[in-house]
């Protein structure tokens, strides 16, 4: 028995079909990227319209195929960059001698 896929039933792939569908990308080739694009949604939040940007950013212009690997990639370059490690401000601390 497979292990359940995770579904992200606020991800609407009808939306991002139409966003793509003035691209140079292979539509019937998405399908087969379904699942990564709903872990990628899930992982960083990322909406329909974000997520055709970074689609059309890792499709081959010679293939207009999807490159999966550059997909991962170029989402976890664009949310890399984006945080900051947080990191509390020390005090300096300093004992004051009771005379």
């Amino acid at each position: 028995m497979e292990p359940e896929q995770p579904t992200a039933p606020d991800f609407d792939f009808g939306l991002l079909s139409e966003l793509l569908k003035r691209s140079y990308i292979d539509l019937t080739d998405l399908q087969q990227y379904r699942q990564l694009i709903i872990n990628e949604h899930l992982l960083y939040g990322i909406d329909e319209t974000e997520m055709a940007r970074y689609i059309g950013d890792a499709t081959n212009l010679a293939t207009n195929k999807l490159d999966a690997t550059q997909f991962k990639r170029t989402v976890a370059a664009a949310y890399q960059s984006e945080t900051t490690p947080v990191v509390a401000s020390q005090k300096a601390v300093t004992a004051k001698k009771s005379q």
